[in-house]
């Protein structure tokens, strides 16, 4: 089983937000800590939560593959990292091909490597 780990994007200043400073709640709200008043409010900015897939690259990449992160195949596709109905799954960059599964057992993610994401790179995803 997978650990559950989340993260923010902020769209407006397009950046991060850290992840000591934000709680997503069950409801799906984002509660950032205000430093200067040190209390937890409610986010009102515009934002994007991206979650953890459990899978690593070809290279045992110690960064994580987040929803959003752009994979290339060994033949330099392109694939970003999308979660749909229920799993995370590939969808080609740089080809009309289908949506592709990640299977850690078998091996699969071995083809490829995180070169980037949406977001610090939009650049990459065409």
């Amino acid at each position: 089983m997978r650990e559950t780990k989340y993260r923010a994007w902020d769209i407006d200043e397009k950046c991060w937000i850290p992840k000591e400073a934000c709680h997503l709640d069950t409801d799906g709200k984002l509660w950032t800590f205000d430093i200067n008043e040190a209390r937890w409010i409610i986010e009102t900015i515009s934002y994007e939560i991206v979650f953890y897939t459990g899978l690593k690259d070809k290279n045992g990449n110690p960064l994580d593959w987040w929803e959003g992160d752009i994979a290339r195949k060994n033949n330099d596709a392109l694939a970003e990292i999308i979660f749909h109905n229920g799993c995370f799954m590939g969808r080609w960059i740089n080809h009309e091909l289908p949506l592709f599964y990640f299977n850690q057992n078998e091996q699969r993610t071995e083809w490829f490597e995180i070169i980037g994401n949406i977001y610090e790179s939009p650049g990459l995803s065409g």
